[in-house]
């Protein structure tokens, strides 16, 4: 037996990675970690006594070479009579629609991708071609960026139904191997651009780092990462959720943290204790930035509040800190057209024509007037939800509209139950508050409408 493949049947079993009888899915990028991977675990499936499937994601990015790789994983997968699934997405779009780096635009997608993959074909696990470099430059680029425990923990080994049986083996051995065996793999043209952070890390930090510091760095930072995921596990498994027990007062849409009682404890275990009852209760995770901003309402006015996502809200009161998720106004979408006056929940919202010599701008808040440069097909009023976006009037970008009512300090229930004019799929007016930069008035306007809202009694 090879000494490379020795050394992953070991660490495969020594974590206890593989299932007997488990259906074993593999990231297939066609590079040489997931060649590899995917060679390995069908030379030894008899071993594990698994079943093995390949999912290839085309990212959209390198044109006919991300052609070329989906074809080459294909034919690797055809050959060896190994289930192969290709999927392509537009990971530069997503990026720039979500404000993201590429990368982790992609992390974000193809762990999304792999997730449902494996769900709907029923494979147990998902398997990721992580080396024991990979690891050390995600724990140095998490450092750098101010990571805690999680950060500095590394790549795990597991993660849910995710494993890395690559994570103890070395990138020269994989790259190796392959070429002793003339087995192929596929040249990623990026992978040579230090624009991307990790290829800098990966090839002129780490480097140098070996030669001047440590040959073994990264079976070092590999045992560093075990040891504080470990502790970090205890933590969490352990201390956290007898210290949550103290402020989990068992109501089913709030959490309170009395202000006395927050004193009594260090911020950094606050946050943790945050962050584990805020996923046991709504489902969410905090980032550091949401737990500073929650720790941070002690020192502010009642009635301040920080919004957390997904209809979560921390809000200052008299002595504490309520965490809660505020149920949205049950209100269908209503449909509009001119001349039409319609009650939407406690509102009463009008649409009205004008001719040009009609427009005159009033300077009330309840009343706006929009300019169109083509006929509007549809009106709908509706509640804004996560991930909505309009250009404010005097803005050229977008903004997101839950960051927008966060900056208008609106009442939690006021915040929540906010509703938007839509015309033709595009938010024009944040009802009551400011229209869309790209519906005000202009020298192209040809078609000019007064919008209305009044409270309903």
């Amino acid at each position: 037996m090879h000494p490379v493949h020795q050394k992953a049947i070991k660490f495969i079993k020594t974590h206890r990675m593989l299932k007997p009888g488990s259906k074993v899915l593999v990231a297939f990028s066609g590079g040489a970690d997931s060649v590899f991977l995917l060679d390995f675990l069908i030379t030894f499936r008899k071993l594990f006594k698994i079943e093995v499937g390949a999912l290839h994601l085309n990212h959209s990015i390198r044109g006919k070479e991300a052609d070329a790789d989906a074809s080459f994983c294909r034919q690797f997968c055809d050959n060896r009579d190994v289930p192969f699934f290709l999927i392509k997405k537009n990971v530069p779009a997503y990026a720039k629609k979500n404000k993201l780096s590429v990368e982790e635009a992609a992390r974000i997608i193809r762990y999304d991708i792999l997730e449902q993959t494996a769900r709907k074909n029923d494979y147990r696990a998902i398997a990721t071609a992580h080396n024991i470099e990979d690891n050390s430059e995600t724990m140095f680029l998490n450092m750098i960026k101010g990571a805690g425990l999680n950060g500095l923990s590394g790549i795990p080994l597991t993660r849910g139904n995710i494993i890395r049986p690559l994570l103890g083996v070395r990138k020269n051995d994989i790259v190796n191997y392959l070429e002793s065996k003339r087995i192929p793999y596929c040249l990623d043209s990026t992978n040579d651009s230090v624009g991307y952070d990790r290829n800098f890390m990966r090839l002129i930090v780490l480097p140098q780092i070996r030669e001047r510091f440590n040959p073994s760095l990264d079976e070092t930072l590999l045992k560093t990462s075990q040891n504080i995921s470990a502790y970090k596990d205890f933590i969490g498994n352990k201390i956290i959720p007898q210290v949550s027990e103290l402020f989990n007062n068992k109501q089913k849409d709030i959490l309170t943290f009395p202000l006395e009682k927050l004193k009594q404890y260090d911020e950094i275990l606050i946050g943790s204790v945050l962050q584990y009852l805020a996923g046991q209760k709504f489902g969410i995770t905090l980032s550091n930035e949401r737990i500073k901003e929650i720790i941070g309402l002690s020192g502010k006015r009642k009635g301040s509040v920080a919004e957390l996502g997904n209809k979560v809200f921390a809000v200052r009161q008299a002595d504490n800190i309520s965490v809660e998720k505020v149920i949205s106004l049950k209100q269908k979408t209503i449909t509009l057209k001119p001349g039409d006056k319609k009650r939407f929940g406690k509102k009463v919202i009008s649409i009205t024509q004008l001719k040009k010599n009609e427009v005159k701008l009033s300077g009330n808040k309840s009343e706006e007037i929009i300019g169109m440069n083509k006929k509007p097909l549809e009106f709908r009023v509706r509640i804004w939800k996560e991930g909505d976006r309009f250009t404010p009037l005097g803005m050229s970008g977008t903004k997101l509209i839950s960051d927008f009512l966060t900056d208008l300090k609106l009442d939690v229930n006021d915040r929540i139950s906010q509703p938007l004019l839509d015309i033709d799929g595009e938010i024009a007016w944040v009802i009551g508050q400011r229209i869309s930069d790209k519906f005000k008035l202009s020298d192209k306007s040809k078609y000019f409408y007064l919008l209305g809202v009044r409270d309903n009694g």
